[in-house]
């Protein structure tokens, strides 16, 4: 009987704790199709394979690691505790960010400024262009270094997938590697094309 009094006391505990918290303080993982594939996401922010979260069991916020493979629409996640332990999550189970962990919105677009809007002929070769990591939906950086010489970083902000691109004479180079940062990307095509 103090097995079955503990099981009610830990699910009433739960429940408790879930009532006191509003529908932006946690959330369940949502599953999505895109593009690219399969997606998990949690209170409307996208969540990626190593994440830390919270998830709430047993009554008590516990810190957990998200993984999953994300190659069909019945995937698991799967939560990694301390110690060892693994364990899939119910469907339903509360989950919530980290304090001070949130994942910022995805960046906006760059403003279309006279002196770093695009030259004419980039944006059609981007449209044209094909990548294995990124879909182009978004020109983030784009800097003139001469008059027939532009770098910038293009990409997809809601999958957190970024390439660097040269444009020269009317000519697109592109790099194919899906850099997760605009910041990264940016750097390393200044450093190839400006040292």
């Amino acid at each position: 009987m103090n097995s079955l009094n503990t099981f009610v006391e830990r699910g009433q505990a739960a429940q408790a704790a879930v009532n006191k918290l509003s529908e932006t303080e946690w959330g369940t993982l949502r599953l999505r199709q895109e593009p690219g594939g399969y997606r998990h996401y949690l209170c409307s922010r996208e969540v990626h394979c190593g994440q830390g979260l919270e998830a709430l069991i047993a009554g008590q916020w516990t810190p957990v690691r998200y993984e999953c493979q994300l190659t069909r629409s019945d995937c698991r996640p799967i939560f990694y505790l301390r110690g060892g332990r693994t364990m899939i999550p119910d469907d339903g189970m509360p989950c919530r960010w980290p304090s001070g962990l949130i994942p910022p919105e995805p960046p906006e677009p760059i403003e279309q400024r006279p002196a770093s809007k695009a030259p004419e002929g980039l944006v059609l070769a981007l449209e044209n262009r094909r990548g294995q990591f990124t879909e182009i939906k978004t020109i983030f950086h784009c800097i003139p270094l001469s008059l027939d010489r532009w770098v910038g970083v293009v990409g997809d902000g809601d999958n957190g997938s970024y390439e660097h691109f040269v444009f020269r004479d009317g000519k697109l180079t592109c790099s194919d590697c899906g850099y997760g940062n605009t910041a990264f990307a940016l750097l390393e095509i200044l450093k190839q094309e400006v040292s």
